[in-house]
């Protein structure tokens, strides 16, 4: 494969790797309470697993490689960088375990990203965890 290919093909790979975050990162926000405590185990820590998955897939390069390569509709963008600024907009404390289970806020994010998901036309909100590591 020559270069140019090469290079192609990597950025197709970074897209497609920050596409799968965002939608991994909307599934975990979009899932109920109940879901997201049978996830809960040694190895897998809910709360660590939102900061991790929306840092990686709201990011602004992710998500202009996103958009770039048109994984998802440019008329999303507006709603997607609202949820984000809702998100990044959470006092510390909104983080913790025990509002993230019962919480108005929380609450209200669980509804924006499964219309979010709606929108995209993702009806499958089951979180599969089969990331790479891609550094960018």
């Amino acid at each position: 494969m020559n270069k140019g290919k090469e290079a192609q093909k990597e950025i197709i790979d970074k897209a497609n790797y920050s596409y799968s975050n965002l939608l991994k990162s909307l599934i975990l926000f979009a899932a109920s309470s109940e879901y997201l405590e049978s996830l809960n185990s040694p190895s897998f820590n809910v709360v660590f697993e939102l900061e991790t998955e929306f840092d990686i897939g709201f990011n602004e390069l992710s998500l202009n490689s996103i958009f770039d390569k048109k994984l998802i509709n440019r008329e999303l963008k507006n709603e997607l960088s609202s949820f984000k600024a809702k998100v990044i907009g959470f006092p510390n404390e909104l983080w913790m375990w025990k509002n993230i289970k019962n919480h108005i806020k929380w609450n209200e994010l669980r509804t924006d990203a499964n219309i979010l998901l709606d929108k995209m036309e993702i009806s499958n909100r089951e979180y599969i965890d089969d990331s790479i590591i891609i550094e960018f």
